[in-house]
């Protein structure tokens, strides 16, 4: 409501293609979601810290790619749209970064949502909710399309860095670590 509907369709197309960077995430969590609700339901609580740390791992790497993919060919890729979608590729850059968080976090938010502490995972997805709702209200009236990038990047970001350490410290699973190689 604050910019309009030209506006609304650039960012719809940033957000389109930001969310490539999300697709491996997205299909490994419809594969391990069954069999971590199975691993809390049976506390086997070696298989879900082996699933954090490997689906961690893998969407990291992923994300990585993914993610500079996008970010280098962000105009490229909105060269293929009518002129006025150029002004989108920093708001696509923005973006970008978010989901590359979300990507790196790897399987936090569905770890967090079907273990014991399932209340936090709603507060994490209500809380991103209120966070962008509330960075979008103080951010695009100043800044415009990438005032709204930034507050989903910010908030997608700080919701992840949240459940990353509820679940350090709850759960005790970590999935950064240095590997000597």
């Amino acid at each position: 409501s604050y910019r309009g509907l030209a506006d609304v369709a650039v960012y719809t197309i940033a957000i389109t293609i930001s969310s490539m960077i999300d697709v491996p995430g997205s299909a490994l969590s419809k594969i391990i979601i069954p069999q971590l609700s199975d691993a809390f339901k049976n506390n086997r609580h070696d298989f879900i810290k082996d699933v954090y740390y490997q689906s961690t791992r893998v969407c990291l790497l992923s994300g990585a790619f993914l993610f500079l993919l996008v970010y280098v060919n962000a105009y490229e890729f909105l060269q293929f749209l009518p002129d006025r979608y150029a002004e989108g590729e920093w708001v696509l850059k923005i973006i970008s970064i978010g989901s590359f968080v979300n990507m790196a976090t790897g399987m936090n938010i569905s770890i967090s949502q079907y273990s014991n502490k399932y209340l936090a995972g709603a507060f994490a997805l209500i809380a991103l909710a209120l966070l962008s709702a509330l960075s979008n209200i103080l951010l695009i009236p100043e800044f415009g399309l990438p005032g709204a990038a930034i507050g989903t990047a910010f908030s997608i970001t700080a919701v992840n860095v949240f459940v990353f350490f509820y679940i350090k410290r709850h759960l005790k699973f970590q999935p950064f670590e240095w590997v000597d190689l």
